[in-house]
């Protein structure tokens, strides 16, 4: 009891010094924040070699496919610029959380534009509520955080809930802020259902490594990737539409978010066949927008390991007296 009560007090002290430093933070000017990003960015790649490693790593894995789409190869100099690049606009995502309590609706093109928002509308005249499907680009908190806005509606945001609590905190606030609400993934079937039969929007981050329990193999920038099945047997079971929601940072620090299209589902009649269709379906449309900005995606997350290395466990054994 004691150690729930002195660890939940060091939560909440952490939780208001992070408040406090994003309240400071909230005031930093376009140059202060370039010239901040550039800073933490390169220290970051430069001490971090765990994640910069993992960078480069994937970078190189699917290097062949970044090269296709590019139409000519890569050194590995220009590998590693993405990567470093990667770091800095990383640690600049990270710093703008600070700048959302300025955001409101009528200064949101100040922050933001957006393209294809009608997509989102005319799928909602389906009555069968609409899935975002998104990722860790440009901005991603921020495409959410002026979602309600820009569309009229708040939206539901599917996510795995963080490992640190006064970060995980502080996150869900700042997402709820504007209307949003946060369903924890694994706990969140009833909610979703619910929330697409009334009509409304989920987004779903769907570029991260799933387990095998809830995942299936299949490609992404050329190579096997366990990807979480959950939105195509979400969007054959209710009949939701799939519009594709990315951001990206503009030369003039701006995001500009692009709504696509509607992805329509493959439906051969076969289920567990569909899923792994529909799957690979959304890694395609999720490929097309990482060679197109792959200084602004999450490079830093280990995305193509199929098979979790194994702790080692130690036995100790005491001999036995006679």
């Amino acid at each position: 009891m004691r150690r729930h009560f002195v660890d939940g007090w060091k939560e909440e002290f952490v939780y208001k010094v992070l408040v406090k430093i994003l309240t400071r933070l909230s005031s930093i000017s376009d140059e202060g924040l370039t010239r901040w990003s550039l800073i933490l960015g390169n220290l970051w790649f430069t001490l971090d070699s765990k994640h910069r490693r993992v960078s480069l790593s994937n970078l190189q894995l699917t290097r062949s496919t970044l090269e296709k789409y590019r139409g000519r190869s890569l050194s590995y100099a220009e590998i590693y610029e993405i990567s470093r690049r990667n770091f800095i606009h990383l640690a600049r995502v990270f710093l703008e959380v600070a700048r959302f309590q300025r955001i409101n609706s009528n200064n949101v093109d100040q922050f933001v534009t957006c393209s294809g928002d009608e997509e989102v509308r005319k799928a909602l005249d389906d009555g069968k509520g609409v899935i975002l499907l998104t990722g860790h680009f440009g901005n991603w908190e921020i495409t959410a955080y002026v979602a309600p806005f820009l569309l009229g509606t708040p939206i539901n945001i599917l996510a795995r809930p963080l490992d640190f609590a006064p970060l995980e905190k502080l996150i869900t606030e700042t997402r709820c802020r504007t209307g949003n609400r946060v369903f924890a993934r694994k706990s969140a079937g009833k909610k979703v259902l619910r929330s697409l039969k009334d009509n409304e929007i989920i987004g779903i981050l769907q570029d991260q490594r799933s387990s095998r329990h809830d995942g299936v193999i299949v490609p992404l920038l050329g190579r096997p990737a366990i990807t979480h099945k959950g939105m195509a047997i979400l969007a054959a079971r209710t009949g939701a539409s799939v519009i594709p929601v990315f951001s990206h940072r503009k030369p003039d620090g701006r995001y500009h978010i692009e709504i696509h299209p509607r992805v329509y589902l493959i439906n051969t009649g076969d289920v567990k066949k569909d899923i792994v269709l529909n799957t690979s379906l959304f890694n395609k449309v999720i490929e097309r927008q990482i060679v197109k900005y792959p200084d602004q995606w999450f490079w830093v997350h280990r995305r193509w390991r199929i098979v979790r290395k194994r702790r080692r466990r130690l036995f100790r054994f005491k001999k036995m007296k006679k």
